[in-house]
């Protein structure tokens, strides 16, 4: 019972802040008509009126007539007389004062100053905040991602090579970079000296895996749209794999996992393509020589 309660008063809060937007908040507005009452100033049903529905926001409602439908209140006070007759009564952060003699057929009281309900509001406001942090994060991967690989559309051949061969090589070579990249810096860290090499060093690193990451969206895409037979533009298999990836990393409890996998394979993507390419020009240059 008190758990259908609680879904109930989630239910009409919701209802009431979706018509609430519509209300001219100006001035104090009373809207009615034969059946119904929407207010935002003190509202009083005389005996002997009747009304269907009964919304107020803001302020309190004295009811000596009949609401036979519902009677919705928001951060005001209910007076219910003797004379009052009402099918539902609900009341959201105020207080409910019943005469003997009032008919209700059914009360609900929720005070949104206690703990529970401050929570509720708390919780619901971090959860839209998070939600909203992690699409903004989310669309700025994937731009980056599409923006880093359009820069480097004519140099992605050896990277591309490099996945194709072994998938795993290249993440154990992420994951052996990247511990020794994050033992390097806590060790620079710890000195004064040391500090901004560990900046510069931990700058070089989110380069590297920030770069691999878009070359395994590219490759991604790419392996989506094998079997087109058309050969589609960086850009869109960028986007494409990177909204894949995205997606795949905004999983509860197994997307931060899968991020990190990613991240390492692009570590290892980018590592063994920026050393290839420099033992390479150094053999030329050396038989240049």
């Amino acid at each position: 019972m008190k758990r259908w309660l609680t879904w109930m008063m989630l239910i009409v809060m919701c209802a009431v802040v979706s018509v609430v937007p519509f209300i001219h908040v100006r001035n104090a507005l009373v809207a009615r008509d034969n059946h119904s009452i929407i207010s935002q100033q003190l509202t009083t049903i005389p005996k002997g009126q009747e009304v269907a529905d009964v919304l107020v926001v803001g302020n309190d409602v004295k009811v000596s007539g009949d609401v036979y439908e519902i009677l919705v209140v928001v951060n005001g006070n209910v007076q219910l007389t003797s004379t009052a007759r009402a099918g539902i009564v609900v009341d959201l952060g105020g207080a409910i004062h019943e005469a003997p003699g009032a008919h209700i057929n059914a009360l609900y009281h929720a005070a949104l100053s206690t703990p529970f309900w401050n929570g509720i509001f708390v919780g619901g406001l971090l959860s839209v905040l998070v939600w909203g942090g992690l699409l903004v994060l989310s669309i700025a991967v994937v731009l980056l991602s599409v923006v880093i690989t359009l820069g480097l559309r004519n140099h992605v051949t050896i990277p591309m090579r490099i996945l194709d061969n072994s998938i795993r090589k290249t993440g154990v070579t992420g994951f052996l970079v990247s511990v020794a990249v994050m033992a390097i810096i806590a060790l620079l860290a710890v000195t004064l000296i040391g500090l901004p090499l560990a900046f510069v060093l931990g700058f070089f690193y989110a380069i590297a895996g920030a770069v691999g990451f878009s070359l395994i969206s590219h490759w991604a895409g790419k392996l989506v749209l094998r079997n087109s037979g058309i050969e589609r533009p960086a850009w869109l298999t960028s986007l494409l794999g990177s909204s894949l990836m995205v997606a795949f990393c905004n999983i509860p409890f197994i997307g931060l996992l899968l991020f990190c996998f990613f991240w390492l394979i692009g570590v290892g993507v980018t590592t063994i393509w920026v050393w290839g390419t420099w033992r390479s020009r150094k053999h030329k240059a050396a038989s240049e020589s």
